[in-house]
């Protein structure tokens, strides 16, 4: 199934940082983290970026930031 772009963002990602999505009270929150490449630096702190008003449905899909930095959708297999 091909992604479905659900909100532009227009984020520039910057070198070093990986973006996610996660659940924050009923609507998705994208956030940045800095890559640590396999060394142990416990928990790496997360940055909020951007908040959404988007619903989630984990149960059907799966989100993300493409390579344009805007939200994305794809169907999840059965």
């Amino acid at each position: 199934m091909l992604a479905e772009k659900i909100k532009e963002l227009d984020l520039e990602k910057e070198k070093g940082w990986i973006y996610f999505v996660e659940k924050k009270g009923k609507t998705l929150s994208v956030y940045k983290s800095k890559m640590n490449k396999g060394k142990d630096d416990g928990d790496l702190e997360k940055k909020e970026i951007k908040e959404t008003d988007i619903k989630p449905d984990f149960d059907s899909y799966l989100y993300y930031i493409d390579k344009e930095g805007d939200l994305v959708r794809s169907g999840k297999k059965e």
